[in-house]
């Protein structure tokens, strides 16, 4: 049961309307109020001090426990909720505005989402999302909650109901409802503002929702504590607390309509009735089923039935995703696109959830990416994503992000498969800005520049604002590749500087944050690049030492990080092909042996790894390369011999892989 209660009305048309959410084992009276008769309720000051206003109160299940009753899981809750709001003739004309405890937030995002889904198909959708101008999250665990994991840690004896499983932290349905939040935030940026409020002291069980579960991450104003636990954050004592003057001023900013009315009128809170049935049977069999366990010793059968968790277990798992990431990474047949390691992992936390809530086909396909099979997991992958291209015929946002799961795997093993499926996501959702930006890569990568131009126009064009600084940077560096093949270097160097200044702003305003430290590196890279085609070696060589800085820093923060080892022997091979072409061959060889040490490095510590293999094999060829040219002939043949061997294990490895065929082709002419 899921009602829109009017707790106060204006006599005219209304500034806007307010409506409050509670949460997890909330009321619709009691989560805003100290006391049924001390006039603690402040739904109603809002209506008294705020001229203008319609005020309701939302009351729906969502019990957390089933032994206090059902509830629904929360994407259902929010379709519950919001066939209610649509249909309420109060919330049909002017701005609205939500006020959420706790769950309350997630079950509006999800709304939201929802809303934004159907709004090409349904007026009324498009009309409620346009009115919905403000977001108040008090207390919201928008990551979950480790009160949740424990819930969910102890569920035989705590029975958590369907919505309060969702709770768990770092849960991969919460983290992609609010990346997708995000993204709905910032298109509507300019309409749609949020005030985020946290609470900074424990409750008698602990920190409900810290503060980093707190903060949603979007733009405009930031996360504001306040002095209050998990339950009294939602019941300020007077007028003057914080909280409360911090959402009436928040609501005050929509303004005055003219003629609006001469005042406001309290309504008569009705008595609400629990609707909930006893489930009589499922409780006895339960306790059945503790008294048995009490009986034999309940420990042990726990061992049997629900193993004890490990304290690390959340991070357990995450670290299992990065670890099968790293892994099918490192044994991809083609070259990773940019966003491929989060693309990758985005897929198999997904995926792994899938697996987990029982889907037999995700979890057969996630023992096939273990065991490496990424041809047999891809076709699983697009098993689903069939299914729900023709299950979801109403929302092909759902079907889209299947189709992008499937481009990730199949990009692991074959690029076109993986450009068929990126197409279809593109087909179901033209809005689909990692689908479009993965296209126009892999269209370049096969020759295809007009249609990859095309493609990242389009991501520009869809990327507004600090959100999509991501897809901006790799848009407009995909723009310059483009550029650059097609011989235009003023125009790729112009390109490749914007990317740059994108990461550069950035990266100077979270200086903690690797990933556009790196990205500043690439760019710097790829300038260099266009430079030293138009021939200008010292400007070249400059952006080249520039990128190499951060390379060494990142290396050193973090030793056991085999992409920024990676990245730092590139840095030292690009420079030594700069002095090389300026004449300093002793210089050169120095940069391209520091290059090898790490390039060795590597590969000693992973001999699977072909691409650390082939790294190694280049290092020696540049090197043995330079040691001719300086006259060295029996070191260069030394160096040339050690760089064919590791080339000829990798093609009688895999004899149809056409670059390690070229490479020791080059090899064998180098020798003789």
């Amino acid at each position: 049961m899921s009602r829109n209660i009017h707790v106060a009305t204006w006599s005219g048309a209304p500034r806007a309307s307010v409506i409050f959410v509670h949460g997890l084992g909330g009321h619709a009276y009691d989560t805003w109020r100290r006391a049924a008769d001390d006039g603690s309720f402040w739904p109603l000051w809002l209506a008294e001090d705020v001229e203008g206003l319609t005020v309701d109160t939302l009351a729906y299940e969502a019990a957390p426990s089933n032994w206090l009753g059902t509830s629904m899981a929360l994407q259902d809750r929010a379709v519950n909720v919001l066939k209610g709001l649509l249909s309420s003739p109060g919330l049909r004309d002017g701005p609205v505005a939500f006020i959420c405890h706790s769950l309350g937030g997630l079950i509006v995002k999800q709304m939201l989402l929802d809303l934004d889904r159907q709004k090409g198909r349904r007026p009324e959708a498009a009309a409620l999302l346009d009115r919905v101008t403000q977001v108040i999250f008090v207390a919201t665990p928008h990551t979950g909650s480790r009160k949740g994991s424990l819930l969910d840690r102890l569920r035989f004896l705590a029975w958590p109901s369907a919505i309060a499983r969702t709770l768990v932290a770092n849960d991969p349905a919460l983290r992609a409802i609010n990346v997708s939040y995000r993204g709905l935030a910032q298109e509507r940026n300019g309409s749609l503002r949020h005030l985020v409020l946290y609470e900074t002291r424990g409750t008698q069980a602990g920190m409900i929702v810290d503060e980093a579960s707190a903060d949603p991450g979007l733009p405009g104003r930031p996360p504001i504590p306040i002095d209050a636990d998990h339950i009294r954050i939602a019941k300020p004592a007077d007028r003057g607390s914080m909280l409360y003057a911090l959402v009436r001023d928040f609501v005050s900013e929509h303004p005055p309509r003219p003629g609006q009315g001469t005042g406001w009128v309290a309504c008569k809170l009705p008595v609400i009735n629990s609707e909930q049935s006893w489930n009589i049977a499922p409780k006895l069999l339960r306790v059945a089923l503790l008294v048995a366990l009490v009986a034999v010793g309940f420990k042990g059968v726990q061992a049997i039935i629900a193993p004890p968790v490990d304290p690390g277990r959340v991070e357990q798992k995450i670290d299992v995703v990065l670890a099968l990431t790293q892994q099918l990474l490192a044994n991809s047949a083609t070259q990773p696109l940019p966003g491929a390691e989060r693309a990758v992992r985005e897929t198999v936390a997904a995926t792994a959830q899938g697996a987990a809530a029982g889907d037999q086909r995700l979890q057969n396909a996630l023992d096939l990416l273990k065991a490496n099979k990424v041809a047999e997991a891809e076709t699983l992958f697009r098993a689903v994503a069939t299914d729900k291209a023709a299950r979801i015929r109403q929302d092909s946002k759902d079907a889209a992000a299947a189709y992008l799961n499937l481009g990730a795997i199949a990009g692991l093993g074959d690029p076109k498969r993986a450009l068929e499926a990126y197409r279809k996501a593109i087909e179901l959702d033209g809005e689909d800005i990692e689908s479009l930006l993965q296209v126009g890569w892999l269209e370049l990568e096969r020759g295809g520049l007009d249609e990859a131009e095309r493609r990242f126009r389009r991501v520009l064009m869809l990327a507004k604002g600090d959100a999509q600084n991501f897809y901006l940077y790799w848009a407009r560096l995909g723009l310059g590749d483009v550029e650059k093949a097609r011989g235009s270097l003023a125009n790729a160097n112009s390109d490749y500087r914007q990317a740059g200044a994108i990461a550069d702003r950035l990266a100077k305003a979270d200086p903690g944050n690797a990933g556009w430290q790196r990205h500043l590196s690439v760019s710097y890279d790829k300038i260099g690049n266009v430079l030293v085609a138009q021939g200008t070696l010292p400007e070249a060589l400059k952006s080249y030492r520039d990128s190499l800085a951060i390379r060494d820093r990142l290396a050193k923060a973090d030793p056991g990080n085999a992409g920024w080892q990676r990245d730092l022997s590139v840095s030292y091979d690009k420079i030594g092909d700069v002095l090389v072409a300026q004449g300093n061959l002793p210089e050169a060889l120095k940069s391209y042996r520091d290059g090898l040490a790490i390039a060795d490095r590597l590969a000693k510590a992973d001999p699977g790894n072909a691409g650390w293999q082939r790294d190694l094999s280049v290092s020696y060829a540049k090197i043995g390369d330079s040691l001719r040219k300086t006259g060295e002939t029996a070191d260069a043949l030394s160096a040339l011999m050690q760089g064919r061997r590791i080339i000829a294990d990798l093609t009688q490895m895999s004899p149809d892989n056409a670059q390690w065929k070229q490479d020791l082709a080059w090899f064998d002419e180098q020798i003789a």
